[in-house]
């Protein structure tokens, strides 16, 4: 009985082992990914949508519109 205990625990922990020991050569490997995907992915995202917000609320020119009938002017040769 202590045999197939100890053959059942051993061969949970060598299943467990492929699962939850990770190979360090591949994360390693895995690291701008992870640097592009957790930290420029993020400032880039806030940059645009600081971009976004000054698009929104930037200021705008003011245009003035002069009512009312307007004289044409002749020009020089008194033509209109």
């Amino acid at each position: 009985m202590a045999d197939a205990l100890s053959s059942f625990w051993q061969s949970l922990l060598d299943l467990t082992s492929q699962v939850v020991i990770p190979d360090w050569a591949a994360l390693v490997g895995l690291l701008p990914v992870f640097f592009v995907l957790l930290v420029l992915g993020p400032l880039v995202t806030l940059l645009a949508f600081l971009w976004l917000v000054y698009i929104v609320r930037r200021p705008r020119p003011t245009i003035e519109f002069d009512e009312g009938p307007w004289l044409i002017q002749p020009d020089l040769e008194g033509l209109l």
